[in-house]
């Protein structure tokens, strides 16, 4: 009946390194996770009537951004005025309550381009600018019904679509779709803050998307969103994305200052990650100085003839301007992989 005594064990120096290893591990994953689900959480407060945001981290102990504010749309920078005053709208809905049909009295007609959407999703042929209706147009004193009727409201509206921002295995964060997407419909828009091309200039190069619009090829405005930004900070590029971009027009008069719209490229199964290509360099010629804001705008997309360009969109790594052009490795893995972003 004595009972018997285990001996005591003793650790030796590097299985204790092992264990404080391991158990401030434990402490930094907890830490991580707190991190992400309060993000997760103010992402959701700021994404307004846009659909849900997921955070996911299964590679590394990354947490969030730092010093990233969520934006659903482009705010206006030093000496930027973003114009909500459209020269004209439609009025479809006169004679269709259900809205603006692909009729020839609708927006884009008006501007001299075709129809962009059918069942809400992109039929637009690489390069082709979109109007939708404005607040000018009769459907518009619809709302909120409008907004669930009218054919031809797809970017204003948001993002419909609920995605996961998600480290990936060597590039950083990402996007992928939480649900399959079929062919045509819009993802996001590329917000930030809205700047001018001189100001972007004096500024860190990351995230800059030009505006390329002009026909003497010196774009006026850049999208900065590096340090602000909607979903669309996040998606990464590939020289075969499954994305791509179009101009999008709807209360904003000036031509130089497009809304830029990402659309499914083509059928995308739930999970994939979204990508786009970086590197849009085909030449546009777009508006002559002397033609009037109508004219221009109708010119526009007149001439919108090749892959869109705004002509270089943002890099994680490095701007993509011309003058400051660095040759940035790719990473995308896609077969046709160019070896170079640019």
């Amino acid at each position: 009946g004595d009972d018997m005594k285990l001996p005591a064990m003793t650790l030796d120096d590097s299985q204790i390194e092992r264990l404080v290893a391991l158990q401030s591990r434990q402490v930094k994953v907890r830490q991580q996770v707190e991190a992400l689900k309060r993000w997760e959480r103010q992402l959701n407060a700021s994404r307004g009537n846009e659909e849900r945001i997921c955070v996911e981290n299964r590679i590394d102990l990354a947490g969030p951004p730092e010093d990233f504010t969520y934006i659903s749309e482009c705010v206006p920078g030093k000496g930027v005025t973003i114009l909500k005053d459209p020269l004209v709208g439609c009025t479809c809905s006169r004679t269709n309550p259900l809205g603006c049909p692909a009729s020839a009295d609708c927006c884009a007609s008006h501007a001299g381009g075709a129809f962009a959407y059918k069942d809400r999703r992109l039929v637009l042929d690489a390069g082709q600018a979109v109007f939708e209706c404005n607040s000018r147009c009769t459907c518009a004193s619809q709302r909120p019904q409008a907004r669930n009727v009218c054919e031809n409201r797809v970017v204003q509206l948001g993002r419909q679509v609920p995605v996961t921002i998600f480290r990936t295995q060597t590039r950083g964060w990402g996007l992928k779709s939480s649900q399959n997407i079929q062919r045509g419909t819009f993802m996001t828009e590329y917000v930030g803050e809205m700047v001018t091309a001189a100001e972007a200039e004096e500024r860190s190069p990351e995230y800059q998307f030009e505006l390329d619009f002009t026909e003497e090829k010196c774009y006026q405005y850049v999208i900065d969103a590096r340090k602000m930004g909607s979903v669309s900070h996040f998606v990464n590029h590939s020289c075969e994305p499954n994305l791509v971009v179009h101009g999008v027009f709807v209360d904003n008069p000036d031509i130089s200052m497009p809304r830029i719209g990402l659309f499914a490229k083509k059928y995308i199964r739930a999970g994939t990650e979204l990508t786009f290509d970086y590197f849009l360099s085909q030449d546009v010629s777009c508006y002559s100085p002397g033609l009037t804001p109508v004219a221009k705008r109708v010119k526009t997309s007149q001439q919108l003839a090749g892959p869109l360009s705004p002509v270089h969109p943002y890099s994680p790594t490095s701007m993509a301007s011309p003058s400051r052009r660095e040759r940035i490795p790719c990473r995308c893995g896609a077969k046709n992989c160019r070896g170079f972003i640019y």
